[in-house]
């Protein structure tokens, strides 16, 4: 109930403006309805008093991460997914949507893949995981390999998700099997 929070999440803000929940919510709640500079407000305020709270902190990053990608500010979301990184450095989400997002822009590859493939040896029947590192890999041009990875995000994947299906296609049609690439 994302409208529920934005409402009581602004309701605290105003009774208590210098608390950390309130305002990491209220970030939450745009970031879920895509209202990204809003977003971005609230999780700069929450990123301010976070200090002192570590699992927040990196929590806070990795939001802002996203928001700022999605405003096309790349280098606030690769400064706030390394802040992140660095204060846990084993963060699955921030190392998979830092991974999916450097390869969507064709940067830091190797960095990409590196951070994607370390998802994906800790959630090896992750299909969103393995849908990342197969992409890294496309987008890298390593063909072969990304077919195997995005075949298994499909057989991995109870819904058959469209974008999954899409990759594997991209994927197997620069690998040269164009047959299977439109069954996909």
């Amino acid at each position: 109930e994302v409208d529920s929070i934005l409402i009581h999440s602004a309701s605290c803000i105003e009774l208590f403006p210098n608390q950390v929940l309130p305002h990491y919510f209220n970030g939450l709640g745009h970031l879920q309805k895509e209202e990204y500079r809003e977003a971005i407000k609230s999780l700069e305020m929450a990123k301010e008093l976070s200090y002192g709270m570590p699992e927040l902190e990196v929590q806070v990053m990795a939001n802002l991460g996203d928001a700022y990608y999605q405003v096309g500010n790349l280098q606030k979301s690769w400064l706030a997914y390394d802040h992140s990184l660095r204060m846990n450095p084993s963060n699955d989400y921030v190392l998979n949507n830092y991974a999916y997002f450097l390869s969507l822009e064709g940067v830091d590859m190797e960095k990409a893949e590196e951070m994607s493939k370390r998802t994906v040896d800790r959630n090896p029947k992750s299909p969103v995981y393995l849908d990342t590192y197969g992409w890294v890999l496309f987008k890298s041009a390593k063909y072969s390999e990304a077919v195997i990875y995005l075949q298994k995000a499909v057989d991995f994947d109870p819904n058959k998700s469209a974008e999954i299906m899409e990759h594997l296609g991209d994927a197997q049609f620069m690998n040269g099997q164009k047959n299977e690439a439109l069954g996909s």
